[in-house]
């Protein structure tokens, strides 16, 4: 049976529950996760796919030994729709006897300016970064997802149109970390199913689902592909998808064994002094091109510098001779140093633009039932997550919070608001953790280790500073019995789908 076969009741409950357990049983074996670890978050949009793995997965948690829970993100850009797809979750988690969650994200009409649309990579990334939150937070190590045959079939086309390289016709993985060293997997245990299985699935339950008007949208590349490009793909090259999967398992393969050579290549024209990382021109020179290539997207990478064909192309003319140095980002740059390659920090000393003084994200708190919200900053590329707690549930002394934090625990009952996150402006004050007096924002940057943010960013009331992330809060946030809110500086953009990634 090929993939695009259609598959009845039980093989597609049970093709979801050999898969994920296959992933889970290899994070085990790697020790990646706990030996005894059973906890898994659903993402639940209310689509099909997400409404008939959830379903899936409430036949298989009591057999399986599961301790199951859903996860809903309602982005609140579709009004009326948004609620209804949550109202519908909800229904359907209580029906299942599943313990369902939702986070509402429905402030982007106010907090973006007005020629800045909100793109799919920013919508994924918040998502993810909720649902990870959410794991992290109830010490559940495994995620899943309900991305389909059709689903990784629209990537690879994506990915091909934009231009990418091998790697990216890889498509998504099975399993993923969801933030590197965190022990927290994104598991897709139903990429050999196609959404055509999974209404039939739902189907055969009697159990409905929720049609997104966005995916109508055109003006989304993936849309674009899905409606009008694949129907007739399908009509023309009947089985296709099936094919596609074979090509991209082979090219799996292969990529294993390029990301091992492309290690041990390194490892010898590679190395480090105390003036940072460099390549040896002359072993540099002597390896073949898609190794020189892999090298250099890899330490792109590692710079969060997004390894485009250009950017790769233009660091190896630079060997040429004709240049003795590139810029890369507004951080780095590479720069020939007789017989070394190097890769430079730029020292970030120039001031921010009057634009830039002049913007500031009003922050909107969680409200009713909801646990947080977060504040979509564009003009600084960043999020504010606020999270409501409960203080006698969150025990800690109130200490200082550690150097360079970007995430702090406060007491923010005590705070002015409206609050605002903005740049830092002449006159600022503070009132420094552990003082009774305030002073200028100025003298006490001086006494403090400067930001890991390019600008002095600050989270103030009208009156005063209340937090400077990545370097200190105000004593007016301290907490006594225990914080009202989690406050989480966190970058907005991600590199989405890199053609070396």
């Amino acid at each position: 049976m090929t993939v695009e076969n259609h598959i009845g009741e039980f093989e597609f409950v049970a093709r979801v529950a050999a898969r994920l357990s296959h992933e889970i049983s290899a994070l085990k074996v790697a020790k990646l996760v706990a030996p005894d670890c059973r906890r898994i978050l659903i993402a639940l949009s209310g689509g099909s796919d997400s409404t008939a793995l959830t379903v899936a997965m409430s036949q298989l948690a009591k057999p399986m030994g599961w301790d199951v829970s859903v996860c809903h993100i309602n982005h609140g850009l579709r009004g009326l729709e948004s609620d209804l797809d949550q109202e519908f979750c909800t229904s359907l988690c209580a029906d299942l006897n599943l313990e369902f969650n939702v986070y509402r994200l429905d402030d982007f009409g106010s907090q973006q300016d007005a020629d800045i649309a909100v793109s799919e990579n920013v919508l994924r990334e918040l998502r993810y970064r909720f649902l990870y939150e959410h794991a992290r937070a109830t010490d559940c190590q495994i995620i899943v997802a309900g991305h389909t045959l059709d689903d990784q079939t629209e990537t690879l086309l994506f990915r091909l149109f934009r231009g990418t390289s091998p790697t990216g016709l890889t498509g998504m993985e099975t399993r993923r970390e969801v933030v590197r060293d965190s022990n927290i997997y994104l598991v897709r245990p139903m990429l050999t199913v196609t959404k055509a299985d999974c209404q039939r699935f739902l189907a055969i339950e009697q159990i409905g689902s929720h049609f997104d008007s966005s995916n109508e949208n055109l003006h989304y590349a993936r849309n674009y592909i899905r409606a009008q490009l694949i129907p007739n793909i399908d009509e023309k090259f009947p089985g296709w998808k099936n094919r596609m999967e074979r090509f991209r398992s082979i090219l799996v393969e292969q990529e294993d064994f390029l990301v091992s050579e492309t290690e041990k290549a390194l490892s010898t024209v590679g190395g480090t002094d105390s003036r940072g990382e460099f390549l040896r021109i002359k072993l540099f020179s002597e390896l073949h091109i898609a190794l020189k290539r892999r090298i250099i997207a890899r330490m792109l990478r590692a710079r969060a510098i997004e390894p485009t064909f250009e950017r790769v192309e233009n660091v190896l003319t630079i060997l040429s001779g004709v240049d003795k140095a590139l810029t890369l980002s507004v951080e780095w740059e590479v720069r020939i140093d007789r017989d070394k390659l190097r890769w430079q920090q730029i020292a970030l000393d120039e001031a921010p633009s009057d634009f830039l003084l002049r913007q500031e994200t009003t922050i909107n708190f969680p409200e009713g039932d909801a646990k947080s919200r977060t504040n979509i900053v564009s003009w600084l590329d960043k999020s504010l997550r606020v999270e409501k707690l409960v203080p006698e549930e969150l025990k800690t002394d109130g200490g200082i919070p550690a150097p360079n934090a970007m995430e702090v625990l406060v007491d923010l009952e005590k705070a002015k608001r409206p609050l605002f996150l903005r740049l830092r402006r002449p006159g600022d004050i503070i009132q420094p953790f552990g003082m009774t007096k305030k002073v200028r924002l100025k003298k006490y940057l001086h006494t403090h280790e400067p930001s890991p943010l390019k600008y002095t960013l600050v989270l103030a009331d009208s009156d005063e500073v209340l937090w400077v992330p990545g370097v200190g809060i105000s004593e007016l946030l301290r907490f006594a019995d225990g914080p009202t809110h989690r406050l989480s500086l966190q970058d907005l953009t991600t590199s989405g789908d890199s053609v070396w990634a």
